[in-house]
């Protein structure tokens, strides 16, 4: 009876292992270099993600309810970038992100002590 009630739990977990779907993908940029680090979430669901790594490459569970999601691409420097889960399946190429140039404004920085030594 313990083997049976075993056997029917291995079965069980395994079965649950087989019908999880992965989604594997490439990020690179416009100059078709891999983009290492990049966060690859869903939209309505950011618990569930991954990072690309070296090579640019990431695997990512797929829930049903995710399948009719978006999967957001987001690392520092590029553009966040929005793609439909459905768009993903039909196209097999990479993932192409746009750099992203942010031009920061003036930086003054000010030393306590010369404050001090006009305040005098």
């Amino acid at each position: 009876m313990k083997y049976v009630i075993l056997f029917t739990l291995v079965l069980l977990f395994s079965a649950n292992v087989i019908s999880q779907d992965f989604y594997s993908g490439k990020i690179t940029n416009t100059q078709d270099q891999a983009v290492a680090f990049a966060h690859v979430f869903f939209n309505s669901d950011q618990a569930r993600g991954a990072i690309t790594n070296e090579l640019g490459e990431f695997k990512i569970y797929v829930a049903e309810h995710n399948k009719a999601d978006s999967l957001v691409v987001s690392i520092l420097g590029y553009e966040t970038l929005f793609v439909s889960y459905q768009d993903l399946i039909v196209e097999t190429e990479s993932i192409v992100l746009s750099p992203s140039i942010v031009q920061l404004g003036e930086v003054v920085i000010l030393s306590d002590t010369y404050l001090r030594f006009i305040l005098k």
